[in-house]
């Protein structure tokens, strides 16, 4: 194999790893186009064939960039508010918040916010005594308010099973339909 090809596969190697970094809700679809992509590679030589490869990876990351772009920040939306205890298993603790984080993004939900901190795909959340830390910014346990931006029947819905376990470990979750939240970029 020629020095510019490998040069070549290990760059796109690279938009690989940025992609499925950035943009983890196209990751299946990514994987199946990259393994078609390795394979045309490595029956083709012809560098015209690996110029349109390199082309058609392109517009894939123009087409989730632009996607990203129209994810609005106000609308519609749901304000959730978790009141947990400080003993046993009310505690709410940082593997809770991420659940629901997960279950909202599994229902494509993608701007969110937690006590005002705005959270993006690759946000932390710990615990760290009685307090939360999310992207390093420490806020409080009790009460949690997460708001989100989507349809409000759709999310309430979607949120309905997890809301039951906290529910049974006597963790209060209120979810509060709104016309208009905004979410804000304060504290991310």
């Amino acid at each position: 194999m020629s020095k510019k090809l490998t040069i070549l596969i290990m760059i796109l190697i690279a938009l690989c790893v940025f992609m499925i970094y950035f943009f983890w809700e196209s990751y299946n679809s990514f994987q199946k186009e990259l393994v078609l992509l390795r394979n045309q590679i490595d029956r083709s030589e012809d560098t015209s064939k690996i110029n349109e490869m390199y082309d058609q990876i392109s517009n894939f990351i123009s087409k989730n960039n632009e996607k990203d772009e129209i994810n609005p920040t106000s609308g519609k939306g749901v304000r959730i508010r978790i009141d947990s205890g400080y003993v046993g298993s009310k505690v709410l603790h940082d593997t809770d918040i991420l659940s629901l984080l997960n279950e909202l993004y599994l229902l494509d939900i993608t701007e969110i916010e937690v006590n005002n901190i705005k959270i993006i795909p690759y946000s932390t959340v710990r615990c760290v005594g009685p307090t939360i830390s999310i992207n390093d910014h420490p806020t409080q346990i009790s009460p949690v308010i997460i708001e989100v931006i989507g349809d409000p029947d759709y999310i309430i819905s979607g949120l309905s099973l997890l809301k039951e376990s906290f529910k049974e470990r006597g963790i209060d979750v209120s979810m509060l339909a709104l016309d208009y939240i905004q979410i804000g970029d304060e504290g991310s």
